[in-house]
């Protein structure tokens, strides 16, 4: 998901801050790789009936806008 940051805290000398893990990716090898593994571990479900087909695809479309770059990989067969 292009839109997501991961955040950590990062302590300095005088106080801790809260930066974007990808700013160590020069730094650490593989972090990049790693961040991506955690990011694609996250999962969103959302419940309903599949008996209302119409339903399903009406949500479907409020959160791909709600939740840009998300990968849905469940799709509504067409209404016949």
């Amino acid at each position: 998901m292009a839109s997501a940051k991961i955040q950590v805290i990062a302590i300095g000398d005088e106080r801790a801050v809260i930066v974007p893990l990808d700013a160590w990716t020069k730094l650490v090898e593989r972090l990049e790789d790693l961040e991506d593994s955690y990011r694609n571990l996250w999962k969103f479900l959302v419940l309903t009936s599949e008996s209302e087909p119409a339903a399903i695809a009406a949500i479907q479309k409020i959160l791909e806008r709600q939740l840009p770059g998300a990968v849905n990989v469940y799709r509504v067969a067409p209404i016949t």
